[in-house]
């Protein structure tokens, strides 16, 4: 236990944070339905199509993917430095398709990737000209940023609860289930149940499960906050017995027989959005390179569907976390779910107004935000009318 706890602390450096990631509910198989497309400007997803090529991921490499009638986006002449944060962790494997691919020196974009321990100062970092493009958590301070108006801009979904693909788990020790196997929320009653850190999604999607369990705060004991690595601990320990889970966590955990997910978080708050992309109000000014930035990273996000649901040979990703980030083991790469992505890049809007009403029922938020003002879809209209509609596999294949 020791030696797993000792391996999963060190994955926690660089894993841990922003993993919105994706698979089925434990009780569902693979999705095989139509992946969520969202539509400019609408609050809820649209189904794509569900057959046919993505029109980004069947280009070869090197081609500028277009649908028929839209103009191709020109190269930057001269290249330009976009300065994009990176934590090294799983969910940015997106970006790092894109850059590997060669999307964005294609172009015109030279990426240079500025090493971060956390999103805490990232805001901050925009806002002060120091970075162009940053991953930033839905959270209080996210809101109190834009309605301070520190000048940034959402831009682009970084992570969801897409239906079928969203990794945080509602966790819980195997030997309680073998007691007493999972029937419902309400089995929550009396548990000693961890969550990262309070004021967070994480902390909101507990609120959400008790209510569907017809329980109330005082009848589980909230512990908050527990870092990731502390959760493994505790959990082989059996110090407590259910958490707010994330990845490569869980995954590790549920092979070594200590924990089962019971419940994954698309189920709980399906098509919720869990952190942003933001750009910085001079980069977001810049049009040409900010338009081409997204088309780039767009592409990323599509290649990286493809790559899980079996249109394009999943060793892309294993490559890019391998090199990127601290996650070696290809057969664990293999085994954690996939970050949820809309693959047309837009944010579910009205979830974002309702965290916020969550967030400022609570006193967190003392000044809502206008999110009008804040989420700039511009960006990903010109992406999305160059790249066209993303044509999701009709039968997916998760590797494995």
């Amino acid at each position: 236990m020791c030696k797993l706890a000792s391996i999963l602390l060190v994955l926690m450096v660089l894993v841990g944070t922003a993993c919105a990631t994706t698979a089925p509910p434990p009780s569902a198989p693979a999705a095989s339905k139509p992946a969520a497309v969202q539509a400019p400007g609408s609050g809820g997803p649209l189904a794509a199509p569900a057959t046919g090529s993505s029109t980004t991921s069947a280009a070869a490499p090197g081609s500028q993917a277009t649908t028929p009638g839209a103009s191709p986006p020109q190269p930057l002449d001269p290249p330009q430095t976009v300065r994009v944060e990176t934590i090294g962790i799983a969910a940015e494997a997106p970006l790092y398709l894109a850059i590997e691919q060669g999307y964005f020196k294609e172009l015109g974009i030279d990426i240079e990737m500025i090493p971060l321990r956390g999103s805490s100062d990232t805001v901050t970092l925009l806002s002060s000209g120091q970075l162009d493009v940053g991953d930033v958590a839905i959270s209080p301070g996210l809101f109190n940023a834009v309605a301070r108006d520190v000048g940034i801009r959402l831009a682009v979904d970084a992570g969801s609860t897409i239906p079928g693909r969203s990794t945080p788990s509602l966790a819980i020790r195997t030997d309680i289930l073998e007691q007493k196997p999972w029937s419902g929320y309400q089995d929550l009653r009396g548990m000693r149940v961890a969550i990262q850190q309070p004021g967070s999604i994480p902390e909101y999607y507990l609120e959400l499960m008790l209510q569907r369990g017809g329980l109330q705060r005082s009848d589980v004991e909230v512990l908050t906050p527990f870092p990731y690595p502390d959760m493994v601990v505790a959990f082989a320990n059996q110090a407590i017995d259910a958490a707010l889970y994330n990845e490569p966590f869980a995954t590790l955990q549920e092979q070594q027989g200590i924990i089962k997910k019971v419940v994954y978080m698309d189920e709980v708050d399906p098509n919720g959005n869990v952190a942003a992309y933001v750009y910085s109000e001079s980069f977001a000014r810049n049009t040409p390179a900010a338009r081409n930035y997204m088309v780039a990273y767009l592409r990323g996000i599509r290649d990286y569907w493809d790559a899980y649901d079996g249109r394009k040979d999943f060793q892309l990703v294993v490559d890019v976390l391998q090199k990127y980030t601290v996650l070696k083991d290809e057969v664990l790469i293999r085994k954690v779910p996939p970050t949820g992505f809309n693959p047309a890049g837009y944010l579910f809007t009205d979830k974002l107004a309702s965290i916020q009403e969550w967030f400022a029922a609570r006193g967190q938020v003392p000044q809502k935000a206008d999110l009008q003002k804040a989420y700039d879809p511009s960006f990903l209209d010109y992406a999305n009318t160059v790249l066209g509609p993303y044509q999701p596999v009709a039968t997916p294949r998760r590797p494995g």
